[in-house]
């Protein structure tokens, strides 16, 4: 009987320990595979070339909208620029998603393959159009990158891509206006350039 007890434990903690295995890890800087590092006090600055424009990101906290717990990300264009506020979580690890007009969005799945499209938020459709690559910007140089195209069928020319670089986040967005480029960052405590 003592043996079935120990087998019966035995199993049951490996049971648990698989189980934990497979919950989601809080670790913000393996958030969206590190491509979207989710931690409150992460800034990013980027600067629009060509023109004298800068853009302001940083997690600000978090908060809860219906089920889902998300972080607060809050968006200034300018010094003394309205506030915006963004709101985004990982579900599963490489997946992140928006809360957008009051429903929750895939916005970028980092675990598709490339060429394998996803509906995003809106009516825009997501793609992985490459990865593994290197990409140069006035925060530095960054490597294992990975591009997301972001199309929106509806209209002409607004058609967004944006370069991720592992442990840093969002380091590009082009699009019709430009190119936006990470300046500045303080991601996980880290500060960049």
């Amino acid at each position: 009987m003592q043996r079935k007890i120990t087998c019966l434990g035995s199993l049951l903690m490996v049971v648990f320990v698989q189980a934990s295995c497979d919950q989601l890890s809080n670790d913000p800087e393996t958030a969206g595979f590190g491509y979207f590092p989710l931690k409150v006090g992460n800034r990013w600055v980027y600067s629009l070339s060509n023109f004298d424009f800068v853009q302001f990101y940083e997690i600000v906290g978090t908060t809860e909208i219906g089920a889902h717990e998300y972080f607060i990300f809050e968006v200034r264009a300018g010094s003394g620029a309205q506030v915006d506020s963004l709101f985004f979580r990982e579900d599963a690890p490489g997946k992140i998603y928006t809360n957008f007009l009051g429903e929750d969005v895939l916005y970028i799945d980092f675990t598709r393959e490339i060429g394998k499209t996803w509906q995003s938020f809106s009516e825009y459709i997501g793609v992985i159009q490459k990865s593994n690559f290197q990409l140069r910007v006035p925060a530095g140089n960054f490597e294992n990158c990975i591009e997301v195209f972001f199309d929106y069928p509806p209209a002409i020319d607004d058609e967004i891509w944006q370069v991720y670089a592992p442990g840093v986040g969002l380091v590009e967005t082009r699009g019709q206006i430009g190119s936006l480029q990470l300046t500045s960052a303080v991601v996980n405590g880290r500060s960049l350039p």
